[in-house]
């Protein structure tokens, strides 16, 4: 899919950004994960009481490692890594 919109950035005469590559993600039967395992929204979530402070930590940390042990990390501390 990467060279797809590399040659659509191209053939509009964009600059290509910075591509990145993130780790494939899989469920806990090691199936590819979808929008079709658990919960599907925000609204879901926050219904099974999870706070939106957790969820943006978990988030942030799939496919992301910033080179330590941490694992919980305020959201400033993700907005300064994340800049």
């Amino acid at each position: 899919n990467t060279l797809r919109q590399a040659l659509v950035y191209d053939a509009l005469k964009f600059e290509r950004p910075l591509f990145g590559h993130m780790s494939l993600i899989l469920a806990p039967d090691r199936s590819k994960l979808s929008k079709r395992h658990g919960a599907t929204s925000v609204g879901q979530f926050a219904d099974q009481g999870y706070l939106a402070k957790t969820m943006v930590n978990y988030l942030s940390l799939l496919g992301w490692n910033d080179g330590t042990e941490q694992e919980i990390f305020e959201k400033t501390e993700l907005v300064e890594k994340f800049t």
